[in-house]
């Protein structure tokens, strides 16, 4: 009986490490800014770069000329989740990128008041000569616009 109770209780932890979850519930607030915005590891500014040399317009079925929105969500830990992949033309796209992001950014967390919040997040992208480009998003800075 000891054993059994001791592999529930381990199948229970592992369970809870996989499953990432807000911090405040489905209910509670998530921010799309913050005073202290999360960052990733690698930068923003590269993940164009990492896009491009790990998958084709044509497996995702998109075109040049397309705008990609991803979204995504950090909870209060910095653990990202719920990868959203769309283009403005139709809905979600499902080529792996999700799954490739998630396995290669690791995030600071949101804080607001000094304290950690959860997060969600925005990125677009424009196919151009048939690569991903990063156009905009919050977690870029003020103005919105990729620094180059």
């Amino acid at each position: 009986m000891k054993s059994l109770i001791s592999i529930f209780l381990t199948l229970i932890s592992y369970q809870s490490l996989l499953s990432q979850e807000l911090c405040f519930g489905k209910n509670g607030e998530i921010f799309t800014v913050t005073e202290v915005m999360p960052k990733s590891t690698p930068e923003l500014i590269l993940i164009d770069d990492l896009l491009n040399s790990n998958f084709s317009i044509d497996d995702c079925e998109i075109t040049d000329g397309d705008k990609v929105i991803i979204q995504f969500k950090l909870n209060c830990e910095g653990e990202d989740f719920d990868y959203i992949i769309q283009t403005f033309k139709r809905d979600t796209i499902d080529c792996g990128i999700n799954e490739f992001l998630q396995s290669q950014l690791t995030w600071t967390v949101a804080t607001q008041r000094e304290k950690p919040v959860d997060f969600s997040g925005t990125l677009v992208f424009e196919i151009k000569n048939s690569k991903f480009s990063l156009l905009s998003s919050p977690l870029l800075g003020i103005n919105n616009k990729r620094k180059k």
